[in-house]
């Protein structure tokens, strides 16, 4: 296991790759499930040009598998979306705890990996109550966390879309 940290990956996708993505979004709004804000359901074969998100998908798991399998455990990917955050909404601080009796809860624990894809808004940083941090992220950026273990949320986007893609991998029973 790890003490519970995050770690930061800078400059994941490039440029072109980022206002592909922005442009995809923002043409292809979707109703999001859990909260106050739209969502996205990429076509991953129009949007993952050169393979470089799936590529950082493989490179999340074994980071994940790494730093958190232990004897009776592991760690799978299970789900993906996109978030498209405008001025108005946030998102409350939280955990990602296993709850069997949620139907949107995901089948374990949840670690996170979130790829931002805008830094162009104000506000809208990402917070970590029990670490005492919030900051705002570039985009092209991305950061793994076990957010089963971190309290964690996001401040109010005060102006412009914070867009990122939230990829959650799950701690199961071996």
């Amino acid at each position: 296991m790890t003490n519970g940290k995050y770690v930061i990956w800078e400059s994941v996708l490039d440029q072109d790759h980022i206002d592909h993505i922005v442009n995809y979004a923002k043409n292809n709004p979707t109703y999001h499930p859990f909260h106050n804000f739209q969502g996205f359901s990429p076509d991953w074969e129009f949007v993952d040009r050169n393979h470089a998100i799936e590529n950082l998908l493989k490179k999340a798991l074994v980071y994940f598998k790494e730093n958190y399998e232990v004897e009776g455990k592991k760690v799978i990917f299970d789900r993906q979306h996109g978030n498209i955050m405008n001025a108005g909404s946030k998102l409350a601080p939280h955990v990602d705890v296993y709850d069997p009796a949620d139907p949107n809860a995901g089948p374990g624990n949840a670690l996170v990996f979130n790829i931002f894809i805008t830094d162009d808004y104000d506000g809208g940083e990402l917070v970590f109550e029990n670490l005492g941090e919030s900051f705002k992220m570039k985009a092209g950026d991305a950061i793994l966390f076990p957010g089963f273990l971190l309290n964690h949320g996001v401040n109010e986007v005060k102006s412009g879309s914070r867009i990122n893609i939230i990829n959650h991998y799950f701690l199961v029973d071996a």
